[in-house]
């Protein structure tokens, strides 16, 4: 009742296909009964259509699992190709979030500095796929830049230990299938429970109306460094950045994430004095319960009913 039944469409399509196929070949094999048929004419044409028409169901679910997993290799490889490119230090991140529907509108603002040693004469970022980078600007300057996948390559040169200043523009959907590129196809698609034999199905991102739920392992906002490496899952960079979240909240509902928490209107904004690795956003229907031990208040959020 919070997020609402996984990939409710790709299971009703699977579900529908086998029914359609039992259906339909349980009609065929009642034609081949010896009895006194209701009908003198036995029609094969409605059994079949049932089989055709669930045929034509598995193919597509199975269909949209193979363009799921091709699309995290395409991913893999693309992290590869740029792997051995020197990357900018992530000194600040400011993000500035409204949530539009099923849709996500960002601008992020980033300080950027060239710690490689030498001349840079592009600017990688990493940010998910299905977001659409709409402007990228510099000292009031468009800057050029082109997108492959989840990599956006700029056209901006950077002396050595220059620091830098971007604004990036980008809306559109999370992408789920570029997190966890470490782990394999088998541990990705595994919708198993512990020991339980039943499956529950299994999102890494959500972007609702009630309920939404972004890691940094999804790249909703813009980084230099990617949060994994498929070639080496065990040597992965860090960049340790300091992060400041604006959140658009107009439907009242309660924002969580990393910092210290201010609230003006329908807007929340978070800071934070020590560097990150990342930040994280939650917003849903929460209850807070909290307690103070020691002059430590620790707070619970918890979903209202549970």
């Amino acid at each position: 009742n919070i997020t609402g039944h996984p990939n409710l469409l790709p299971y009703l399509v699977q579900r529908v296909g086998w029914f359609l196929v039992g259906m339909g070949c349980f009609g065929v094999a009642v034609r081949f009964f010896d009895r006194l048929p209701n009908c003198p004419r036995r029609r094969l044409a409605l059994p079949v259509m049932f089989v055709v028409a669930g045929g034509a169901c598995i193919f597509s679910f199975y269909m949209n699992h193979v363009r799921d997993s091709n699309l995290r290799e395409v991913y893999k490889d693309t992290y590869a190709r740029y792997a051995g490119k020197e990357c900018l230090t992530l000194e600040k991140c400011d993000v500035d979030l409204r949530f539009e529907g099923d849709e996500m509108n960002c601008e992020s603002r980033l300080v950027l500095r060239n710690e490689t040693g030498g001349r840079l004469d592009e600017v990688l970022f990493y940010l998910n796929p299905s977001l659409k980078v709409e402007k990228l600007t510099a000292k009031g300057q468009d800057i050029p830049f082109e997108r492959d996948a989840q990599v956006v390559v700029a056209d901006y040169k950077l002396r050595p230990y220059e620091t830098a200043e971007l604004q990036i523009s980008y809306q559109g959907t999370i992408d789920e299938n570029i997190c966890y590129l470490d782990i394999t196809d088998e541990e990705y698609y595994d919708t198993q429970n512990g020991n339980s034999i039943l499956r529950f199905g299994k999102n890494y991102a959500y972007v609702q109306d009630k309920f939404s739920l972004l890691t940094p392992e999804c790249l909703w906002y813009p980084t230099t460094l990617p949060p994994v490496n498929p070639e080496a899952p065990y040597n992965i960079r860090k960049n340790f950045a300091t992060f400041s979240l604006k959140v658009y909240n107009p439907t009242e509902r309660v924002v969580l994430s990393q910092g210290t928490s201010s609230r003006s209107g329908d807007t929340t904004l978070f800071t934070n004095a020590a560097p990150l690795l990342g930040v994280s956003l939650a917003i849903g229907d929460y209850e807070k319960k909290s307690v103070t031990v020691d002059s430590v208040e620790i707070e619970l959020y918890n979903f209202k009913g549970h």
